[in-house]
C-alpha cells in the first residue's frame, strides 16, 4: 500500500468505492498534508517511510469500522471544523438542515438581542454554536449529561470564537432552569433498538449509544421530558425545535399538542423530510 490508489482500494472491503475514495482523500490531506493536486502529480508515490507506517495504522483502524472523523479528530459542519472524539456524536447533515431552518426563522425577526436559547443534549455543540455564530447578540446555552460532550462543546466554541455557556444536566431528571428561554432546541437520542440491525458498524460499534438509542417501548422518552421542561421553561410564544425520528411523526405531533404546545409544524422544505419539527408555547 504505497499510493492513494492502493489506500482507497483497500477500503473497499467495507466501503462503497465513492466513499472509500472520499475517506482516503480526507485522510491523505488531514493526516499527511497531501492534497489531490499532490496525488495527481504522483507525490504519493514517494511517500516517506514514517508516513507509510502511519497510513498503514490508519487503514487498520478504518477497516475495523472506526469512523474517519474520530481518527482525524474533526468533522466539517456548516463551514466550520468541529472537534469530535469517541463519546461525542458526529455532526450530521440533517442536523445542519435543522440549524438552517432555525436560522431562516430567526432571521425573519426584527431583533434577537437579549433572546435566550437552550440546546438540550448538545453533544459537540454544533447547534448552539452555529446559532450563536449566526446571532451574536443572542444568549446561548447548552446542556448534556456526558462530560465528553461538555468538553467538546467548550473546545468547539473556543475554536470558532463564540461564547456558549455549557453545563452538565440530565434532561430525564428535573433540570434546574433559571429564568426563561425564548427557544429550546434538541437533537436527542431517538433511534429505537429495533433499528440497530439496519445500522452500519461505524455508527453502531463506535458512536456513543447514550446519544443515539431509546427503548422500543418508549421511543419519545427524551422528547416528552424536554417538552415537559419547555412547557415551564419557555417564555410565552417561545419556540421548541426538534430533530426527530421520521417513524414517529404523528406520535410526536400528538404528544406536543397533548402537552399544550401549539402551531406544530413538520418541516418538509429541506431535503430531509419528516426529520425536524417546531412547536410554540401559546401566548398567555
Amino acid at each position: 500500500m504505497r499510493t492513494y490508489s492502493d489506500f482507497w482500494r483497500s477500503l473497499t472491503a467495507i466501503y462503497e468505492e465513492s466513499e472509500a475514495r472520499s475517506i482516503a482523500s480526507l485522510v491523505m490531506e488531514r493526516c499527511l498534508g497531501m492534497t489531490l493536486t499532490d496525488i495527481c502529480m504522483g507525490n504519493d508515490d514517494i511517500m516517506a517511510e514514517a508516513d507509510y507506517d502511519r497510513l498503514q495504522g490508519i487503514k487498520e483502524r478504518l477497516l475495523s469500522s472506526e469512523p474517519v472523523q474520530y481518527i482525524i479528530g474533526e468533522e466539517c459542519f456548516r463551514g466550520h471544523v468541529y472537534h469530535v472524539s469517541p463519546g461525542v456524536l458526529i455532526p450530521r447533515p440533517e442536523t445542519a438542515a435543522l440549524v438552517d431552518w432555525m436560522v431562516d426563522d430567526f432571521s425573519a425577526r426584527k431583533s434577537t438581542e437579549g433572546m435566550r436559547l437552550l440546546d438540550c443534549c448538545c453533544g459537540s455543540g454544533c447547534i448552539s454554536i452555529e446559532m450563536k455564530y449566526e446571532f451574536p447578540d443572542m444568549m446561548v446555552e447548552g446542556l448534556d449529561i456526558a462530560e465528553e460532550a461538555i468538553l467538546a462543546t467548550e473546545i468547539n466554541a473556543m475554536n470558532i470564537g463564540v461564547d456558549v455557556k455549557v453545563f452538565k444536566d440530565d434532561v430525564l431528571a428535573p433540570v434546574q432552569i433559571e429564568g426563561t428561554y425564548d427557544c429550546i432546541v434538541s437533537n436527542p437520542p431517538y433511534v429505537c433498538d429495533f433499528e440497530k440491525r439496519q445500522m452500519r458498524a461505524n455508527v453502531l460499534d463506535w458512536e456513543p449509544a447514550v446519544a443515539l438509542f431509546v427503548p422500543d417501548d418508549n421511543p419519545l422518552l427524551f422528547y416528552e421530558a424536554i417538552t415537559d421542561m419547555a412547557v415551564s421553561a419557555l417564555s410565552d410564544g417561545g419556540s421548541l425545535y426538534f430533530e426527530i425520528n421520521p417513524l414517529f411523526v404523528q406520535e410526536m405531533e400528538q404528544m406536543l399538542v397533548s402537552k399544550g404546545m401549539v402551531d406544530v409544524v413538520v418541516n418538509e422544505s429541506q431535503q430531509y423530510n419528516n426529520r425536524m419539527m417546531r412547536a410554540m408555547k401559546p401566548l398567555d
